[in-house]
This record gives structure tokens, C-alpha cells and sequence, in this order.
């Protein structure tokens, strides 16, 4: 069958199924010396307290004055940034991977690939090549599950983007042909593929990760009919005999039964999620409205169905304790796709659920470090690495400024108390969480000049702490102060003052003229030094 008979033939199940409802600091080298560890208290968690922000200040007129922590109502875009250093203190760079799961990695990857692509912010992008380099092993990222090595495959497809490496779109297509030949199966509900190499049942979110993955490569290779062919397989399955897989609600329910029957399962997000993600990459390859329709139908009964108060809640939220990894990134898999179709609706309801959610999240499930617990309703509970992924893929759909200018980027400055030559202050100069400035102990506190070479105008100013590059938040710079002057000795007055923080971003709004800029820590982490990855001004 010819590529474009393939879609006609799948246009033609879409008007007679049954489902069809028309409604409308490192790279990939050796880790610089320096007092640096991937050693981390405890088990990670945070305990159960009011959210502790940084007391920061906004002065025009260059006189302090302290915005005090109150409920949020408005959502600031920045607030992605701030998720996104504080999940990287998950991060071990020896390792190049995240502090969780295979499962978690995968999906904090693709966060984090998301963040660079929809920010136009470098600052993280060591990162994908070192998880690639550091975890391809011999087995190309293919594992028995294949929920599993599909997400990755859908990473690599994504990291793709980001640089046009082959590496990582032929590590994706690896992923693909593997699947069609180990996983694709006829002797259950003759087709579809299955869950791992043991479990022969047919998953509802596996198969819809599949027909993502293979349409995605298909969309990057000119005159390809081998992966939409994979695509249409699968989806035509899933439409032919996946009338089982929906529920009365119209949701997903997770697998069909060994007579190809709906297995009862709770209706997971992620599930819904892949299943949207799927229609679009289709969509792109043969542009039917149908695609469309069905994603949103989805969507939209998904948040009909799937919130409470307008807030996202997973099925088994209620008895979700102590759960897995898996399911604490169960809303970020489906907010990530809702925002993929968001892009092409552009629909107020969306949007007013996203807001919603964001600042429901900000203002009563963050805790301290900007972490996010699992309950997006609140309180917060604890933190981990599926939590913050899943928290970071909604508050993308913020992001409305891309490609900020860094006007102190690459320029020359000047440092005190290095902890080594190769930690400088060119490593918070530099554009790249993988190099830092680390100070030693000084009574007298830790100073960094920037030499902006001519007065500019300063909008605002941004610190990235040690968890943004990698290492624990009892290392997050505690005190201190951003002042500007018109000469590199100064006098410096103060913009900005700091006390008691344990963010591993802060940024801070201003409005005023300088030439020099001077970070001064007065109280750097828990054992004294000051290690800064990054420290910017816009």
C-alpha cells in the first residue's frame, strides 16, 4: 500500500469507527576539579513545610524594599526557569542522569529538552549529550518495556531538534524497528504491541507511544514510507480494535483483556496524553482534521472528566501514598501534549485551565527550593524528580518570551577567593550551567564584577545556585546582594538583597542603568562556599 493509499484507507476507518465522536556542568568530558559531589542527604524528599522564598527586591530607584510572600495572581513566566534549576539538583553529573527512575529520566529529558526548545535557553543543553553519551550503552536504549523504550526513542527524536545530531534520530529509529519486530503482535486481538517481552497484554499508553515515535521519524525523513507505515499500522489497531481501550466517559482505560475486552483500569493521564501526542505527530504527516478532532475530543473530556475545581488530578490520585515513579509524572505526560495541541487550537478554555493550574500549583503544592509535590490541589507533600518533571511540562505553556538576551554573557570579569583555577568567574560568565564560579570562606563575603563595557539599561537579574548545576540545595547560596556602579571599585548601592534563600534560580526585576554589576555573598551554602553556575543580567 502507497503511502498516501495508507491514509486514505485510515481516513475511511475514522468516518465509520464507532470511537469517532465529530464534536466540536558538565559536557561529555571529565568533570572539572573543585569541591563538588553528587552525594545527597537523605533520600531526596523534602519535608512537608511553607514554601520559603528569597526575599527580593525590585528598585528602581535603588532602595531596597522587600516583596513580601504572598498568595500569587498573576502567573510569571519565570517560574518555569525556577522549576527547571531546581529539578537539575536531581541531576548527578558523573553519572548523566537524574536521581529516579529509567522511566523518570526518560520524561525529565524530554522536559528538559522541551524547556530549551521553547526558551531558546542554552543553559542546560550540556545535559542531553551527556545522558546520551553516559546511557546508550550497548542495548541503544532498548529495554523490555517498551512503553519504556519508546519514551526514550520519542527523547531522541526531540533531541534531534535541538541540534540535527543523526546520532540521536538513528538511536530513535533503533528503537522503532525493534518494536515492530519484537513487540508488534497478531496472536492477541490480532495486532497491536505488547506491554514488555513477559507481558503479553496490550496497553492502551504503549501503543499509543509507538505510533508517536514511528510518525515522529517519519516526519523527519524525506520520502520515508517504512515509519508511517509502522504509524498507521498501530493507529489503524487501535481504531479497529480499540473500542475496548474507551470508556462511557470517553476516556482511555489502561489494557484490553486476553478476549479483547476493556480491562476496567483507571483511566490514566498518561494514557490520554500519548494518545493526543500520537493524533498530532499523524496530523503532521497527513493533515485530516480527523487527527485533530480526536485529540481534542480526548482533551477535552480528559479535563472534563480528570480535574477537580478546574485542577488536574490523576484516577488514582486518592490512594497514591507512597507511588511510583511512574504515576507521579502521569500529569505531566498529558499537560506536555495538551500544550502540543493548545499550539494549534489556541482555545480560551485551554489556556484558562493551564492558568489555573499553574498558579493553584505555585501558590499551595511548591514547597521549599521551589519543588512541587504531587497533589497539585496542595499542600505539598514531598519532592522528587517525577514530581518536578511533571510540575515543569505545565508552566511551558508560560513561556512567552524566548531567546532573552544575557548582557553580561562572555564578558570580562572579576572574582575573589576561587576554590580552583578552573573555577573562575568565567564559569558564571559563560552561558552553560556546567561550569560554575566557586569561592572559598571569607569574612568578608565572596564578590563577582561584571564589566558590562558601557552603560546599559537592566531589566533584571538572574542567579543560578548550585542545584541548577547539578549539585545538592544545602549548597544554594543563602545571603546576598546585587549592586551596580559607575566604576569597577565602586561605591556599589544595592538593587537587590537577598536573605534566606534556598531556590536554585532567582530572578530578580529592576529598572535602572549600570555598568557594573557586583554579586556579593554574604552566606554561601550550608558548609560556607559560594558556588554560582550561572549569573546574568538582562
Amino acid at each position: 500500500m502507497t503511502y498516501g493509499l495508507r491514509f486514505t484507507a485510515l481516513a475511511s476507518i475514522f468516518l465509520c469507527s464507532a470511537l469517532f465522536h465529530v464534536s466540536c556542568k558538565r559536557d561529555a568530558g571529565p568533570l572539572l576539579p573543585g569541591p563538588t559531589s553528587d552525594a545527597r542527604p537523605g533520600t531526596g524528599a523534602m519535608p512537608d513545610s511553607p514554601p520559603t522564598l528569597p526575599s527580593v527586591t525590585n528598585a528602581p530607584a535603588i532602595t531596597p524594599v522587600t516583596t513580601e510572600n504572598l498568595p500569587k495572581t498573576t502567573v510569571d513566566e519565570m517560574w518555569a526557569y525556577q522549576l527547571v534549576a531546581s529539578m537539575q539538583s536531581f541531576y548527578l553529573p558523573t553519572l548523566g542522569a537524574w536521581k529516579d527512575s529509567w522511566t523518570a529520566n526518560a520524561n525529565a529529558l524530554i522536559a528538559l529538552i522541551d524547556f530549551t526548545k521553547t526558551t531558546g535557553n542554552t543553559e542546560y543543553l550540556y545535559v542531553v549529550n551527556k545522558v546520551f553519551e553516559a546511557n546508550k550503552g550497548t542495548d541503544n536504549y532498548i529495554r523490555d518495556n517498551f512503553a519504556d523504550n519508546a519514551l526514550w526513542g520519542i527523547a531522541w527524536v526531540k533531541a534531534y531538534d535541538l541540534n540535527g545530531d543523526a546520532r540521536y534520530l538513528d538511536t530513535a529509529k533503533a528503537i522503532a524497528d525493534n518494536m515492530d519486530l519484537t513487540a508488534w503482535d497478531t496472536t492477541i486481538c490480532k495486532g497491536g504491541v505488547i506491554a514488555t517481552r513477559t507481558d503479553k497484554s496490550k496497553r492502551a499508553y504503549t501503543n499509543a507511544l509507538f505510533t508517536q515515535l514511528a510518525a515522529s521519524i517519519h516526519n523527519r525523513i524525506p520520502g520515508d514510507t517504512r515509519y508511517i507505515g509502522m504509524a498507521v499500522k498501530t493507529w489503524s489497531w487501535m481504531l479497529s480494535f480499540g473500542n475496548g481501550l474507551f470508556n462511557s466517559k470517553k476516556l482511555l482505560n489502561g489494557a484490553l483483556t486476553a478476549d479483547c475486552k476493556n480491562d476496567g483500569s483507571s483511566p490514566g493521564n498518561e494514557a490520554q496524553g500519548a494518545y493526543i501526542s500520537a493524533a498530532l505527530e499523524i496530523y503532521k504527516a497527513a493533515p485530516y482534521p480527523e487527527y485533530i478532532e480526536r485529540a481534542r475530543d480526548l482533551a477535552f473530556a480528559s479535563v472534563t472528566n480528570q480535574a477537580v475545581g478546574g485542577i488536574l488530578f490523576d484516577a488514582d490520585e486518592a490512594k497514591c501514598g507512597v507511588c511510583n515513579a511512574d504515576e507521579r509524572m502521569n500529569k505531566g505526560v498529558f499537560v506536555r501534549s495538551l500544550n502540543g495541541l493548545q499550539v494549534l487550537l489556541k482555545n480560551d478554555s485551554i489556556a484558562t485551565f493551564f492558568e489555573q493550574n499553574m498558579l493553584k500549583i505555585w501558590n499551595s503544592a511548591r514547597g521549599k527550593s521551589d519543588m512541587i509535590g504531587y497533589h497539585w490541589t496542595g499542600p505539598f507533600d514531598s519532592a522528587d524528580l517525577s514530581r518536578q518533571a511533571s510540575a515543569l511540562q505545565l508552566f511551558l505553556a508560560s513561556i512567552k518570551t524566548t531567546n532573552r538576551l544575557n548582557l553580561g554573557l562572555h564578558h570580562m570579569v572579576t572574582a575573589s577567593n576561587p576554590c580552583s583555577p578552573l573555577e573562575g568567574g568565567v564559569g558564571a560568565v559563560d552561558g552553560t550551567s556546567a561550569t560554575k564560579w566557586c569561592a572559598l570562606f571569607s569574612p568578608g563575603g565572596a564578590s563577582l564584577v561584571i564589566d558590562l563595557e558601557q552603560v546599559r539599561d537592566i531589566k533584571m537579574f538572574k542567579v543560578l545556585h548550585a542545584g541548577a548545576g547539578g549539585e545538592t540545595l544545602f549548597w544554594n547560596t543563602r545571603d546576598f546582594e546585587i549592586g551596580i556602579s559607575d566604576s569597577a571599585a565602586g561605591p556599589w548601592n544595592d538593587a537587590v538583597v537577598v536573605r534566606d534563600n534556598s531556590s536554585s534560580a532567582t530572578y530578580h526585576n529592576v529598572n535602572l542603568k549600570a555598568r557594573y554589576v557586583r554579586l556579593h555573598v554574604t552566606n554561601g551554602g550550608s558548609d560556607g562556599i559560594t558556588r554560582i553556575a550561572e549569573f546574568g543580567v538582562e
